[in-house]
C-alpha cells in the first residue's frame, strides 16, 4: 500500500471555537426535550433494579441461596435484552418510532406488575423476561430521534449529553426507589414502578408532539 499509491490530502477547515460552541448549544436547546425523556426514561427502567437481590431474597425465605436465584436471573434476563435488541430495533426501522416506544413502556409496565406479586420464581423468571424485553424497545427508539434532531456536526456532542442524561436517571432511580421502600415496603416499589411506567407513554405522547409542531414533521415517522 506504500508504493504505487496517491493519496490526495485535503487539509481541514478551521473552525470558529465560539461560533461552534454557540451552536453546540443551540443544538442542545432543541434537543432538550429529548434529553428529558432519557432522564425519566433511565429512571423508570433502573427503578427496580437495585431491589431485586432483597425480592429474591424474599421469595426464596433465606439468605442462603438466594445468590444463585439472583444470578439465574440475571442470566435469563440477558437473554431477553439480546432478543429485544435485534427484535425492537428492526420493528423501529418500520414502525413509527413513537409507536414502538408507547408500546414498549406499556407493555413493560404491565409486565412489572407480576413482579410486585410474585410469590415463587416461575412467576418472577417470566415477569422480569418481558419487563425487560420490552423495556429495551425505548433504546433504538431514542437513539431514532437524536440522529433526527441533530445534525452531523454537532451529533458527538448532544449524544454525550445523552449518555449523561442516562447516567442522571441512573443516579436517581436508586434514590427514589429506596425512599418508596422506606416508606411503602419493598413490593410497593414495582406498582410504583409500573405507574411510572405508563406515565412514561404520556410524556412520550407530549414531547413527540412538542417537536413534531416546532421542529421536524416526520419526528414521529
Amino acid at each position: 500500500t506504500v508504493f504505487g499509491i496517491k493519496d490526495r490530502f485535503i487539509r481541514p477547515e478551521k473552525r470558529d471555537f465560539k461560533k461552534s460552541f454557540k451552536l453546540g448549544y443551540a443544538q442542545l436547546a432543541i434537543a432538550s426535550p429529548i434529553l428529558f425523556l432519557l432522564v425519566f426514561m433511565a429512571l423508570t427502567r433502573q427503578f427496580d433494579r437495585a431491589f431485586l437481590p432483597l425480592l429474591v431474597q424474599d421469595i426464596h425465605g433465606q439468605i442462603e441461596g438466594a445468590a444463585m436465584w439472583t444470578g439465574s436471573i440475571g442470566a435469563v434476563t440477558g437473554i431477553a435484552g439480546l432478543f429485544s435488541g435485534i427484535i425492537m430495533g428492526r420493528m423501529a426501522d418500520r414502525i413509527s418510532p413513537a409507536k414502538i416506544g408507547q408500546w414498549s413502556a406499556l407493555l413493560a409496565g404491565v409486565m412489572i406488575i407480576p413482579m410486585g406479586l410474585a410469590q415463587g420464581f416461575a412467576v418472577l423468571f417470566m415477569a422480569r423476561f418481558g419487563l425487560v424485553f420490552f423495556a429495551g424497545g425505548l433504546d433504538p427508539v431514542f437513539q431514532i430521534w437524536l440522529a433526527k434532531v441533530t445534525p452531523k456536526k454537532s451529533r458527538g456532542f448532544i449524544f454525550g449529553w445523552a449518555a449523561t442524561a442516562k447516567a442522571i436517571g441512573w443516579m436517581l432511580a436508586p434514590i427514589c426507589s429506596g425512599i418508596c421502600a422506606m416508606l411503602f415496603g419493598l413490593r410497593s416499589i414495582y406498582f410504583i414502578g409500573a405507574g411510572l411506567y405508563v406515565l412514561l407513554v404520556f410524556v412520550i405522547a407530549v414531547v413527540v408532539r412538542k417537536i413534531v409542531k416546532n421542529r421536524e414533521a416526520d419526528f414521529a415517522g
